[in-house]
């Protein structure tokens, strides 16, 4: 990165050599992806604890925090990129793939901004913490990994002082919730970071880096997330199958012996903290709710085991629809309750939660088919098979341990919707970066401004798509009602927060409001068996009959046995059939 001289604002010559060698340590990829990362996990909503939507209230600001992360990445990955070529890798190549067949599927199933929007955003930002990411480790690998790790330090102090009794001034649903009002978002998030942590701790002793491998460490415990558990006991099982290896070849480097115990003092510290702390903020009834949890790890017929089987059935179904190219980036909840029912012979609103299924990997496979699912397949192969061979041919133990977290990441997405939240997702994408320099080159770009073009539009238009949106859910956060569903554009429009607003309005407001909003949420959401109940009790109260018994039977359809549906449109009919006719108004 080139520094102009300073003494052009007045500085002595010293002090701009002195400012050029402290740019050159700490590179501006370094700092602004840091900063991105650590705002989009930190970011909270101050509606979100005096709004009805309050159940993902904590979740508001975070995309919005993202995109202008990512804008702050563009930025400084173009300053850095000004006199250098820009490669383009294997995982690149399978990048592009990846979102040629989300923009195939989306043209495919049409385009729908309220779905097709937030997925652009989501995915543009990440690939543009990818290119920073990259960048920075190619100048602070270290740096890197010790301020990700740092990133994840900050959500487990929360986390842990939730765990504790302690308050925090925002609403959450499930403790510990750290920013993210979910644990097993919190769990998550500290299992990725686990395993670098510890290799750090490890390799560079430090009691700075014990006390974060025992944070993170304790709190994925407290969190109670089977899937990270699974996550870390899937990677800890290949990384030491990885170090024997490297020891038969001899390349397996040193270990300090005051890192091993500096890694062993932060497991014991964390057993320790488990059975002496009484963690009254985690509200445990079971006896032994670790042992409990444990237990239950692979449980797949009670509780949430058994909705995930549940959603699989529904998914299955669905991919067996559009195997190949899939419904459309975003829309499985469009589409998902009115396969319910054929799936498992429950009602579409058993199949929780049937918005975002608890699996990355159902998702992609339903939204973009096997073709989406096999080019995110090969973004992971290409990142692993990078770092598989800079450790085989450098005894890289980081590296390994960064194997280790992706490795995590993957378990967790085959059980939990890791890739839907923004903080986890600017997670995987900086470590995806680190990754991504050890991949192999396929081509150059010249010139460099391309590449620095390429991120800065992809920037701007998450950014350009974040804003706005952001703007009008917090609109709807401060006026919960029906006109304000129906003041926004398609642009901006949520979905699922119009038909919350929408179902829990209809005690409060009249059906002259009701029913257009009703309608508009209609339109995106056609499978909705509650919202159509809802049109239906508002075209009776109007007279209009036949519309209610039209509302009345698309319910049906999609919950045949539902008896409550079933009564009112026999009511519908009756008094259709007893000569009551449309427009009269119901007595």
């Amino acid at each position: 990165m080139t520094i102009q001289p300073l003494h052009r604002l007045g500085l002595p010559p010293t002090a701009s050599r002195a400012w050029k060698v402290a740019a050159a340590s700490s590179p501006a990829t370094l700092w602004a992806l840091l900063a991105a990362v650590v705002g989009t996990a930190l970011a909270v909503s101050p509606e979100a604890a005096s709004s009805p939507l309050r159940s993902g209230g904590l979740l508001l600001p975070k995309h919005l925090v993202f995109a202008t992360g990512a804008l702050a990445c563009a930025i400084a990955c173009t300053a850095t990129w000004r006199h250098h070529r820009v490669g383009v890798t294997t995982f690149d190549l399978a990048a592009l793939g990846y979102l040629a067949v989300g923009f195939l599927a989306m043209a495919v199933n049409g385009f729908s901004a309220p779905f097709s929007l937030p997925w652009i955003a989501l995915h543009l930002g990440a690939f543009v913490m990818v290119a920073t990411a990259c960048e920075a480790a190619g100048q602070r690998r270290e740096a890197l990994v010790d301020g990700l790790i740092g990133a994840g330090v900050l959500i487990a102090l929360i986390a842990l002082h939730e765990s504790a009794g302690g308050q925090l001034p925002w609403d959450i649903v499930r403790r510990p919730g750290a920013t993210f009002a979910n644990r097993n978002a919190v769990g998550g998030y500290c299992a990725i970071l686990t395993p670098l942590a510890l290799a750090r701790a490890t390799m560079k002793p430090h009691p700075l880096r014990t006390f974060a491998a025992s944070a993170l460490l304790l709190t994925v415990a407290l969190c109670r997330a089977r899937s990270s558990w699974l996550g870390l006991l899937v990677a800890g099982l290949l990384s030491v199958a990885a170090c024997i290896e490297l020891k038969r070849r001899g390349m397996l480097p040193a270990l300090p012996r005051r890192g091993l115990i500096g890694a062993c003092v932060a497991g014991l510290a964390v057993v320790v903290a488990l059975n002496a702390g009484s963690w009254a903020g985690l509200n445990w009834k079971e006896p032994t709710p670790l042992k409990s949890s444990f237990s239950r790890l692979l449980e797949h017929d009670a509780g949430t085991g058994l909705s995930r089987v549940e959603q699989h059935q529904v998914g299955l179904a669905m991919l067996s629809v559009k195997p190949l190219i899939g419904f459309g980036p975003e829309l499985w909840r469009r589409e998902a309750p009115r396969f319910a029912h054929a799936a498992t012979g429950q009602h579409a609103r058993f199949i929780a939660p049937l918005w975002s299924p608890a699996s990355d990997l159902l998702r992609h496979a339903v939204e973009t088919g096997l073709l989406g699912l096999a080019a995110a397949g090969a973004m992971a192969f290409s990142l692993l098979a990078g770092a598989r061979r800079r450790v085989t041919q450098a005894g890289e133990l980081v590296t390994l341990a960064a194997m280790g977290s992706l490795v995590v990441a993957l378990v967790i997405s085959g059980f939990d919707a890791l890739l839907t939240r923004p903080a986890s997702v600017a997670l995987v994408a900086a470590l995806a970066g680190l990754l991504r320099s050890d991949c192999e080159r396929r081509a150059e770009l010249a010139p460099a401004w391309a590449g620095g073009a390429a991120i800065s539009l992809a920037a701007l238009l998450a950014l350009g798509i974040s804003a706005p949106r952001y703007l009008a859910l917090k609109s709807l956060t401060e006026d919960f009602s029906a006109t304000a569903v129906l003041r926004v554009s398609p642009f901006q429009f949520h979905p699922y927060e119009a038909l919350l607003t929408v179902v829990m309005s209809e005690r409060r407001e009249r059906c002259s409001t009701l029913a257009p909003a009703a309608t508009l949420v209609d339109t995106y959401l056609p499978n909705e068996p509650e919202l159509l109940r809802l049109l239906a009790r508002c075209a009776e109260q109007q007279g209009d009959w036949s519309a209610a018994a039209d509302h009345l039977r698309r319910a049906r359809v999609i919950e045949p046995h539902d008896t409550n549906t079933e009564l009112a449109l026999r009511a519908v009919l009756s008094r259709q059939s007893t000569g009551l006719g449309d427009g009269e108004a119901h007595p």
